[in-house]
């Protein structure tokens, strides 16, 4: 009871009131947009390649409102008719989610949007060409894409090492229907769902379905997938995100890259991957610093937080953190989340969490309004979440679908943009349902370091690499992101950094797909810089770095006055730094370069939830948590 009470307090304590985080300039920085429903999503790229990240926004089950926004300096202007994205409205499309990446690696990003109907039908996704000069040419009828069905998003990863972005499509369902008792009551669902389907890339702009072959064969009626390395063996791997798992026991998935076999392995059953949600969206970060990444699940009810275990295995936290939001009426109804996304919305070198939430009008399970977004802080490496969505500014009430990050003014603060999804109630109307631009105004002076990766061996947009940033002893780690991420979206290819009050990063470093590390050392802060492969790097065959061996601390819980740490072979360990919940120092010293088998003494410590981070000779840094009781 202590414990919780010292927890508590500590909370209180690092949590002074401020000023509001968040604004919505959607009209003061020039959109105008509404989406009817839910199911859409957000594109954001850079497609003339002038440095300011552009947004297509869909449509839903509007015939008309499907734009692609050009960036002009943080002021967006209307391009969809000068760009050729209008043959979408002229041909009556229902869009819906989508995402970008430059397919034939010619410098410039093309671009894929996912439909619902057009012009009444089932139909094809949309396969835009970059022309290079601000315009679009629709290829879709030459590329070998045919499919012709309700296609929900798309994500893009170099799954066989050839330099070249292959395809995975999230499919969704053929109808949807309630099924009744003899009186009527609703007991559950009727659902057909379309197969899910991979292209391999050609290398001139033409695919081939390769589902099959890479057994990636999934009909659980998608909402969105990823590529993601989530095992950090330099190849990329596919997280499913399936809808109604809780009604049909479709799980989600997780399939395990065989590279340089040309293969996927299922491994959703033993890595527990294979949870059965109303699953919306997926968001990828390393909230713990660790050096792998965890994910993020939406849901209708009880969203999931699977913590990667570094062993191939993943553990729902979301209780542990509190950050489960289940109800939209506590006890009574259920809350509906759509898009989510990790961010450092305060630059402080951790990663908090955006939940973009929709009332889903559905009577089976039971959802209401009103749908408040969340935004989870998080402090000292994910040691807890605090909902701090009020006092930011992020809770609008009216449905939101899909979001994306974008640094839409360049000013190295992360803003989110968080697509409408009207859906008609008494006093709420299209009109008052748009499209939301948050713009981050958090003023607390920390300092940032944005990055931008080149492929040159690799594709060029760098998606499935990760980079890597050291600042006082502390890693974060990000993935480029390829697209179908949060709910049928895809955010920026800047990855931006919070560095608190530091001034210069101590290193940079660009784990690339396929084995190569790269490494900047002090890099000045609150600046943007472009990273080119450089492909006279050796390769290596699985980056050790980024998963360090995991220190054990024992006893843990601590009830004595000492703990001991067995230090891995090959590791000699230089000093090592003890914080509390708050962030404060409390105990630090140099260690012996010959000890095997550390003890620490701590005589002064108090019962409580404690930090401890140990520093090599290379200056690689292992972090792991104790508790003392007393």
């Amino acid at each position: 009871m202590r414990l919780i009470y010292l927890l508590l307090t500590s909370l209180f304590l690092y949590f002074p009131l401020s000023g509001q985080q968040f604004i919505n300039v959607n009209h003061e920085a020039g959109i105008w947009h509404k989406a009817n429903r839910y199911f859409t999503g957000v594109v954001v790229f850079d497609f003339n390649n002038d440095g300011w990240d552009d947004i297509l926004l869909t449509s839903g089950l509007y015939t008309d409102s499907t734009k692609l926004y050009k960036n002009n300096n943080g002021v967006f202007t209307d391009v969809t008719v000068s760009s050729g994205i209008n043959i979408l409205n002229i041909q009556d499309h229902l869009t819906v989610g989508g995402a970008s990446a430059d397919l034939d690696n010619d410098g410039d990003r093309d671009l894929i949007v996912t439909n619902y109907l057009c012009g009444g039908s089932f139909c094809n996704p949309t396969i835009f060409r970059n022309n290079g000069n601000s315009t679009f040419t629709d290829i879709t009828v030459t590329s070998g894409i045919h499919m012709n069905i309700f296609s929900k998003a798309v994500a893009f990863g170099d799954v066989n090492g050839d330099g070249y972005l292959d395809i995975y499509f999230s499919n969704y369902d053929k109808g949807t229907h309630y099924t009744y008792d003899s009186v009527f009551n609703i007991t559950g669902y009727e659902v057909d769902c379309y197969p899910n389907f991979f292209y391999l890339n050609n290398k001139n702009f033409t695919f081939t379905d390769k589902t099959s072959d890479y057994h990636l064969n999934n009909s659980g009626c998608t909402h969105t997938s990823i590529f993601t390395d989530f095992d950090n063996d330099n190849d990329v791997d596919l997280l499913v995100s399936n809808d109604f798992g809780n009604w049909f026991n479709w799980d989600n998935a997780l399939y395990r890259n065989k590279f340089p076999v040309a293969d996927f392995e299922d491994i959703s059953m033993p890595s527990n991957m294979n949870r059965e949600l109303f699953s919306m969206g997926i968001a990828c970060g390393d909230y713990d610093n660790d050096g792998d990444f965890d994910y993020y699940f939406t849901n209708i009810g009880k969203n999931i937080f699977m913590r990667n275990n570094g062993n191939n295995t993943f553990t729902d936290v979301a209780g542990m953190y509190h950050v489960e939001n289940e109800w939209a009426i506590q006890d009574s109804s259920y809350q509906t989340s759509w898009g989510c996304n990790f961010l450092d919305a305060d630059n402080d070198g951790d990663e908090d969490l955006f939940v973009s939430c929709g009332w889903f009008n559905i009577d089976f399970p039971y959802t209401s309004y009103p749908s408040p977004n969340k935004l989870y802080r998080s402090e000292n490496s994910g040691a807890f979440f605090t909902d701090v969505s009020a006092s930011a500014g992020i809770d609008n009430p009216l449905s939101k679908s899909g979001s994306a990050l974008i640094d839409y003014n360049n000013d190295g603060k992360m803003d989110i943009l968080n697509i409408a999804a009207f859906i008609s109630r008494p006093g709420v109307t299209s009109d008052s349902t748009q499209t939301l631009l948050y713009k981050n105004v958090t003023n607390n002076g920390n300092h940032y370091l944005k990055i931008k990766i080149e492929g040159v061996k690799n594709n060029r947009d760098g998606f499935g690499s990760k980079i890597a940033v050291y600042t006082n002893g502390k890693r974060q780690l990000k993935e480029v992101d390829g697209g179908g991420s949060s709910h049928s979206s895809q955010g920026t290819s800047y990855n931006l950094f919070g560095l608190g009050t530091s001034t210069m990063a101590d290193s940079v470093k660009v784990y690339w797909l396929g084995g190569r590390v790269q490494t900047l050392k002090n890099v000045a802060a609150d600046q943007t810089i472009n990273i080119v492969e450089d492909t006279t790097l050796a390769i290596v065959s699985k980056v050790f770095e980024i998963s360090p061996p995991a220190i054990a601390v024992y006893p843990n819980p601590v009830r004595g006055s000492k703990i001991k740490i067995d230090v891995p072979a090959a590791i000699i360990f230089q000093s090592y730094a003890i914080t509390d919940i708050n962030g404060r120092m409390v105990q630090q010293s140099n260690l012996s370069p010959s000890a095997k088998n550390i003890q620490i003494e701590l005589p002064l410590l108090n019962e409580g939830y404690y930090f401890l981070t140990l520093t090599d000779a290379q200056r690689e840094v292992y972090n792991t948590r104790f508790i003392i009781l007393k």
